[in-house]
């Protein structure tokens, strides 16, 4: 079972038999099931530093983001991801498909490794970022909101007023 220290929860992610908690403090905890739920092994270099803001998690892996703009990524690296490329500019939140992760950097842009994503081109503008599955979905400072990856890419022009974006749900500013 989670551990009874998991309190004060911010976030929580999900992934495909496994879950990444998000702590108020900015600590985290992951669980893993495999027959009965057990803590997941952090990596070292991010345990020794709490300030994670930000948490995603794919199919068989998990990003954390520190305040700092550092990323961090464990788990399955069948598709490379795992392997956080070089990022020279500040990141300030981070998503991740079943293959694919994807960072949000403070210009707006997106960066993604691991398995590619069919979109020809990324979207810039960008100020908030989710993913689901097989789509990332963003939301650009015009309001409008994008999603990407899908079978046909569907760009939903006519959403405007858009509080928050999480997974399948869409908030406008009436709730």
């Amino acid at each position: 079972p989670p551990p009874q220290e998991a309190k004060n929860l911010v976030d929580f992610k999900t992934g495909i038999k496994h879950f990444v908690a998000l702590l108020a403090d900015g600590s985290l905890f992951c669980w893993v099931e495999g027959g009965e739920i057990t803590q997941l092994k952090m990596p070292a270099n991010m345990t020794e530093h709490y300030g994670i803001v930000r948490i995603a998690a794919g199919a068989y892996h998990s990003l954390a983001l520190r305040a700092d703009g550092q990323v961090f990524a464990w788990g399955d690296n069948k598709s490379g991801q795992t392997n956080i490329p070089p990022i020279n500019k500040k990141v300030v939140d981070v998503a991740a498909t079943d293959e694919t992760s994807i960072a949000l950097l403070e210009d707006g842009s997106l960066i993604t490794w691991g398995k590619p994503i069919t979109a020809k081109q990324l979207p810039q503008d960008v100020i908030e970022l989710d993913a689901k599955y097989n789509q990332i979905i963003v939301k650009k400072r015009n309001g409008k909101i994008q999603v990407l990856q899908a079978e046909i890419p569907i760009n939903y022009a006519y959403l405007r007023n858009v509080k928050n974006i999480s997974g399948d749900l869409i908030l406008d500013t009436e709730g």
